[in-house]
């Protein structure tokens, strides 16, 4: 029976939980402007956000804000400057702060307060601004930067998507979590961001680019620094910054001594390449048997190129399939339905019935439901004797409010690993890395303006490959407090692990990893290097990620390497205020208060009005265009489908449904606001993946042939005169023989893309030769092809 659904729409500044109508005016939006300074060392940053606040109104306000911050960020400041003035804030329990915010609201003094309300959403409360009063609220942070191969990644998301959020959710606190995750949206709003980055010890970078902003490099002195190319941006869209290096370092170790403790960060980085040519035991890093299903969101926001791309790196995903594979294809938005009843073997019929269904896939399933279709996923029994590793690969870019429950899903389902695509401008990074985090798995984010097939193609080596087993790190300690408690790896990407460590012996400047690949036993020395600046900021680090481990109940490991059960709730939650407070790190258990005690003339006397401040909607969403200000709470009777409103419906019934809101209603509405840039590189090569079969090798076709400057005539004329000693298809030898040659040669930038996807044809092609000893013109095959594409180059 299909379910119904609901938007609501608040426009009641005094209803409780909801979502006021602000006025037009700029001056009823207290917030004036948001500045974003920091530093960046290699792998770290240090952030600071500046938010000002000006009460240009005849009455005492409290300014409430929403806004995002990276995921793994470790709020470590939060102050307030009114005139000469500098509030400290500090951190404390979460209710006892509210409490302390609420006495200072009570005696008329000012008051300032941070909360979280998920890793990515932080909440600010400015109380008693008074008329022609402001104030600037600085919040600081520091993150570890993830890397995407040679690039390291800084990330500042600006804006709050809309969240689907079931109608079964549970309230936490008497309050609907609509109202914990959601601001007022709109269109315009009368305050912008700033930007400047120092970006220290340059000398190792060969390239500084953005793809969602434009930005302006200054070079002429050191440390560089990064700033948009407009004194200020609106703040509809996530900022990313790409430092990409002339070399990566495997392995490093750094150290930092304060107060009597001792902190130790160890990056890794273990490249699949440099193992093999370094191991002899080790040649070649093999497949293993596994089902394989991939979850595509059909959400009418999928609309456009996003679907028709996602289609593409699917087929060919599945062309790339080794045999032996068991796999299907889902695909969900208010509803779910799958290809196969259950997985089924990889065969030539097979991927052709999937390459069918993807060719008539679209984007009509209404809105975003991810665990129905994960659960039903999950409980799905194999058709074969004994169990097969089962990964998922899923492209979304559905933003949820549910994330514990679907997270705690995963978690339940251990040994079936995530392997999450976030699609948008503003993804919900929270949900898809902890997704990926708490499965095992390993993620990528798709922004408007990037191509989609790459990125999902990035991930095929890593469901293909056995990684790291029985992981170790000797840390040279008595006792050692790691985290992450239970770090996994994959090759070609780095990971990061701290520790806490009371050493036998300070001096001690090695660190020993050991694992088994394929069943082989391996170990690195790593060199410790001790770090005394600040700029590192490595308690810090470590103190939020071992929060970060309470808070997603993963297990511990004791000073012995062995697992411990999770303690008991409460405990855990005092054991994460206990280090909140410690190492001033802000969690979901703590919150950030700074008091301004008043004189008795200044102190805020009267009624007190509250302003709540708008986002702008991101970019793309759904392609609603406003007017003023959206003030929506999305919550469904059902699961939540915003999407599905909207279907079936004209303009007119949305206009009266939501008068002052203009949807858009039609298919432009769900394309992405920018299209993606092409490369007519990566348009070659994904074309070249394209010809795979279902058995290996990879067969010209004339459309190919013409991209690559070749005569399809003259190699089928070729292929007729290539000697075997055994039977086997002349033409299919050659094509692949020659298209795996030109991915090496003139394809080699884009090794991570292709590489693991023509495996298959790679070992096609060693058969093949070793079994017909192919030779053209008196040269054997590769001889041959080697001259040939040089003379016609």
């Amino acid at each position: 029976m299909k379910e119904t659904f609901k938007m609501k729409q608040t426009i009641a500044m005094n209803e409780e939980y909801t979502y006021g109508l602000l006025t037009e005016d700029a001056a009823s939006i207290p917030l004036t402007g948001v500045k974003v300074t920091g530093d960046i060392f290699g792998r770290s940053a240090r952030v600071k956000l500046q938010q000002t606040f000006t009460n240009r109104e005849s009455k005492p306000v409290e300014a409430v804000y929403k806004f995002p911050l990276p995921e793994g960020a470790a709020i470590c400041s939060f102050e307030a400057r009114i005139d000469s003035r500098l509030i400290t804030g500090a951190i404390e329990e979460r209710e006892k702060a509210f409490e302390h915010y609420d006495e200072a609201l009570a005696q008329g003094d000012g008051a300032y307060l941070l909360d979280e309300e998920r890793p990515n959403i932080f909440t600010l409360s400015v109380g008693n601004l008074n008329p022609g009063a402001s104030v600037l609220i600085e919040i600081e942070y520091v993150t570890l930067l993830e890397m995407e191969g040679p690039k390291v990644r800084f990330y500042l998301p600006t804006t709050i998507s809309p969240r689907y959020i079931p109608a079964d959710q549970p309230e936490e606190d008497g309050m609907p979590e609509d109202a914990k995750l959601h601001p007022p949206y709109a269109d315009e709003v009368p305050y912008g961001l700033t930007l400047l980055l120092n970006v220290h010890n340059p000398g190792h970078l060969k390239r500084i680019e953005s793809p969602t902003h434009p930005v302006s490099v200054s070079m002429n002195d050191k440390p560089y620094q990064v700033s948009f190319s407009s004194e200020e941006v609106k703040m509809d869209r996530d900022f990313i910054l790409y430092l990409e290096s002339k070399d990566t370092s495997l392995m490093r170790a750094y150290r930092h001594i304060t107060n009597g403790e001792t902190f130790i960060q160890l990056d890794l980085l273990i490249l699949k390449e440099k193992l093999k040519k370094d191991a002899e035991d080790v040649t070649e890093l093999q497949d293993t048997p596994a089902e394989i299903v991939f979850l595509i969101d059909c959400s009418g926001s999928m609309q456009g190129d996003s679907i028709q791309e996602a289609k593409k790196a699917l087929g060919i995903f599945l062309k790339g399939l080794s045999p032996g594979t068991y796999f299907n294809i889902w695909r969900f938005g208010s509803t779910h339905e799958s290809l196969f009843q259950r997985s089924v073997k990889y065969s030539d019929d097979n991927l052709n019935k999937a390459l069918s269904y993807l060719d008539r896939m679209q984007a009509d399933l209404g809105g975003t439901e991810i665990f129905a279709p994960l659960e039903a996923i999950y409980s799905q029994v194999m058709p074969v004797e004994g169990d097969l590793p089962k990964d998922i690969i899923l492209l979304t870019d559905g933003e949820i409010g549910n994330e514990e429950q679907v997270l705690d899903l995963a978690r339940r389902h251990p040994p079936v690993r995530v392997f999450p695509v976030g699609i948008g401008a503003g993804p919900n990074e929270f949900f898809i890395r902890s997704l990926a985090r708490n499965s095992r798995g390993a993620c990528e984010f798709i922004f408007p303006g990037e191509r989609i097939e790459p990125k999902v193609l990035l991930l095929f080596p890593k469901i293909r490959e056995q990684t790291l087993t029985d992981f170790e790190i000797r840390w040279g300690g008595q006792y050692v407090e790691q985290a992450p408690a239970m770090p996994f790896f994959f090759f070609d990407r780095p990971q990061t692990v701290f520790a806490r460590v009371k050493a036998k012996n300070r001096s001690n400047n090695e660190i020993t990893v050991r694992g088994n690949i394929e069943g082989v036993a391996k170990e690195w020395t790593v060199r410790v290097e001790n770090v005394e600046s600040e700029t590192v900021p490595i308690p810090t680090l470590w103190a939020r990620e071992r929060i970060r481990d309470l808070e997603e109940n993963r297990d511990l490991l004791d000073r012995n390497g062995s697992q411990q059960r999770m303690r008991k709730t409460k405990h855990r939650n005092e054991m994460i205020v206990n280090l909140s407070k410690t190492y001033e790190v802000l969690s979901r258990s703590t919150s950030f208060v700074a008091v301004e005690d008043r004189e008795e003339e200044d102190k805020t006397k009267g009624e007190l009005v509250l302003r709540k401040i708008p986002v702008m909607v991101t970019a793309g969403w759904h392609g609603i265009r406003s007017r003023g200000v959206l003030s929506m709470a999305y919550k469904a009777s059902g699961p939540f489908l915003s999407e599905s409103v909207m279907f079936g419906i004209s303009d007119e019934d949305a206009t009266a449904s939501f008068p002052g809101i203009s949807f858009g209603i039609g298919r432009t509405m769900y394309e992405r606001s920018e299209k993606p840039r092409r490369d007519p590189k990566t348009d070659i090569v994904l074309s070249i993946l394209a010809l795979q079969k279902a058995d290996g090798g990879l067969e010209l076709s004339p459309e190919v042939a013409s991209l690559l400057n070749l005569e399809i005539k003259e190699i089928r004329s070729l292929a007729k005169e290539i000697e075997v000693k055994k039977e086997t298809d002349t033409f299919l030898l050659l094509s692949t023989a020659i298209l795996i040659r030109i991915l090496e040669t003139r394809y080699a930038a884009a090794r991570s893309i292709w590489e693991g996807v023509v495996r298959k044809s790679r070992r096609w092609l060693a058969d093949a030769i070793a079994h017909s000893k192919p030779t053209l013109h008196g040269k054997d095959l590769e001889t041959w092809i080697e001259e040939f594409l040089r003379d016609t180059s």
